[in-house]
């Protein structure tokens, strides 16, 4: 079920979703070439998946990059 979106954690923007079956919340991140995922029992613990995804995305770009 979508929920909603995160926006302005250095210029992208994630999905906010929820699995009611497995009481997740998950999302990924929208106009990346990549798929980029993360999950978390909270929406608190989301935003900081989030985070850390995009974190680790910029990391992974500059190293594919070079």
């Amino acid at each position: 079920m979508q929920v909603g979106y995160f926006v302005g954690y250095k210029g992208y923007k994630g999905t906010i979703q929820f699995d009611m079956e497995d009481s997740v919340y998950y999302g990924g991140l929208v106009d990346v070439e990549d798929f980029v995922t993360y999950h978390a029992k909270s929406p608190e613990e989301l935003y900081d998946a989030y985070c850390k995804a995009i974190d680790d995305y910029i990391e992974f770009k500059g190293k594919v990059e070079k």
